[in-house]
This record gives structure tokens, sequence and C-alpha cells, in this order.
């Protein structure tokens, strides 16, 4: 741009040299530029610069000293673009360099790309916590203190009664949680009289190392509970008075042979085939209690074969004296209770 070499002639613009006006201080195209420093975006390629930072197309004067200067800086940052955050030298107006960080701008794409990468990461992180909140769950239900602890817990929060061993060979019972002692111990006798439970919740049951007797009387346990009670490992007494015990769910109590005591009393539905599977499960049963259930003399019959029977309720049964006398000189160890 021409600059007027006499700005006192009132006759050029002071800035361009052009021939003024009467009355004017300056042309009509500086005071245009004056007030519009960029021109518009419709030039020519040659002085229009993209902005790779922006995304916007912006026109400059190649004229102005600042202009020249910015177009160097943007030609320098779109050489640049492909390696992100290094550092790139700008050249200020004044000639002088200064170092500069150049920090893309991500495009949708890139954008795309992190939110799945944010949403994968935090399906890892989802995962690994359900794996690690499994884990502890699986570790729960493992024999030991914990579980012990649960099942006794479980007990008295259901209104049962439950009956402990500490290490020292302390043993006592309790009612509530809150008066259980705080040092490990083994569950040995539980019984939840007429309790409302749900016989799913007695997964425990087969884990106890040493529980010995359990009593499910007057519960709505069925299959499912009988099944659990017969895999616990030392089980001796067993309780199912007034408990539906129908269509041979005596066979689940098969793993328990080590039962010395079964009551059954007040079973309506327990019958000589639930008398012959005792026989067959349980050679080692030295009690069993019967009153008030459908067995007969043939079930009698059945129970000759229990060597080590020493106790025997009969009472209100269909079974008859003759039967019954049968079956004392068969077992003449074995007291029968009519």
């Amino acid at each position: 741009m021409a600059f007027n070499p006499n700005p006192k002639d009132s006759r050029n613009c002071p800035v361009c040299g052009g021939e003024l006006k009467m009355g004017m201080l300056s042309c009509r195209e500086c005071q245009f530029r004056a007030q519009r420093p960029n021109p518009p975006k419709e030039l020519s390629a040659s002085t229009a610069v993209h902005r790779a930072d922006t995304d916007t197309v912006e026109a400059v004067t190649p004229e102005s000293p600042h202009t020249q200067a910015r177009m160097h800086n943007t030609q320098a940052n779109s050489h640049s673009t492909s390696a992100t955050n290094q550092p790139s030298v700008t050249t200020e107006p004044g000639g002088a360099t200064s170092p500069t960080s150049q920090a893309q701008k991500p495009r949708s794409g890139s954008r795309q790309t992190l939110l799945k990468a944010a949403g994968l990461s935090l399906m890892v992180l989802l995962g690994t916590f359900g794996v690690v909140h499994a884990t502890g769950v699986l570790s729960g239900h493992q024999p030991g203190p914990a579980l012990e602890r649960h099942a006794a817990e479980w007990v008295v929060d259901h209104f049962g009664v439950v009956e402990v061993r500490t290490e020292d060979g302390t043993i006592r019972r309790f009612v509530a949680r809150e008066h259980l002692p705080a040092e490990p111990f083994v569950v040995t006798d539980i019984n939840l009289y007429d309790q409302d439970i749900h016989e799913d919740d007695l997964w425990f049951l087969p884990k106890l190392s040493a529980l010995t007797t359990l009593d499910l009387s007057g519960t709505s346990v069925s299959w499912t509970g009988i099944e659990y009670a017969g895999q616990a490992p030392q089980l001796k007494n067993l309780y199912l008075r007034r408990v539906d015990i129908s269509g041979g769910a005596i066979r689940l109590l098969e793993s328990a042979d080590q039962l010395n005591k079964l009551s059954v009393s007040g079973s309506r539905k327990f019958c000589d085939a639930d008398v012959a599977m005792i026989v067959t499960c349980m050679p080692r049963l030295k009690m069993l209690l019967c009153s008030g259930t459908q067995v007969t003399d043939e079930g009698l019959k059945a129970l000759a074969a229990l060597s080590q029977l020493r106790d025997l309720q009969i009472s209100k049964t269909k079974t008859t004296a003759a039967g019954q006398a049968s079956l004392a000189q068969a077992l003449p160890k074995c007291r029968i209770k009519t």
C-alpha cells in the first residue's frame, strides 16, 4: 500500500495518497477498510486461509504486515496438525519467533471414538466389579466361620433357636444375633419349630460341619428342605413332626445314613412305603417316632430289619396288637410305645 509522501497536502489521502474530495480527511476506500478490517469471504483462493483449529475460512489481505504474519503462522500450524501437542514456531508481527503448543481440536469421528472408548472402559469396570462381587458372594458360601455365622444369624432372624460351640468347647443357645459370640464358632443345633420359612433359604445346611440336631417340625418344607437336611454331614437327630412327607420324600435322606433319631409324628402322609425307605437309608437308626401316621403292620414287619432300633413310638397308627407283638419278638431290645 502506497503512503502519501506529503500528508499535509489536503488534496491527497494521508493513508494511501489518493485524491480527496473537498472536506474529507481520508478517501472512502480507507474509511471502508478502517470500519471492516477483514474483507468479505467471497475472495479468491489466494487470499482465503483455512484454519484447521476452528474449521472456519477467513479472508485476509496480503498487503498488511499483520496479515502476512498470520498467513505464515497458519501455514506452519497446518503442517503440524499430524503431530498433536508438538511445539511449533510462531512468527510475531515484529519478526520475532516464539515456541507455541498446537492442540488440535478433535473431529466428530474422534469424538465418537473417545465416547466408545469411554463406554468400553465403563463396561470393563462394571464387569470387574461384578466378578469381584460374585467372587465375594461365592466365597461366603464356602464352609467356614463366615458361613457358620451366617447360618446362626439367619436362624435367629427367623425366630428360631440356634446352639453354637466356640473354639474353647463352650456350648450356648441364642435367640438374637446381637448375643452371638464375637469369636468363631460352629453351629451344632437348629430349632425352627413352627416357624414360617422358605425351604430354599436352607441351602447352608449341607455346609455346616458340626450340625447334629435339626428341628423343622411344623414348617412348610418339602422335597428341597428335606434334601438339604439329608446332606448335612454330621446330622444325627432330625425332627419332621407335622411335616407333609409324601411321594417318596424320605428317599432324599439317602445320604443321612448316620441318623440316630427321626421324628415324623403327625405326618399324615407317612406310610409303609416310607418305612421301607427308612430301613434302606438309615441302618443305624435307634429311635423312630411315627405316631399319628398311616403306618400299618406291613410297616412294622419292615422295621424288624433295624437291629439297632431301641425306641419306637407308633401310637395312633393303623397297626394292630398282633403286629406290635410280632415286632417285639423280632426286636427284643426295642421299646415299643403305643
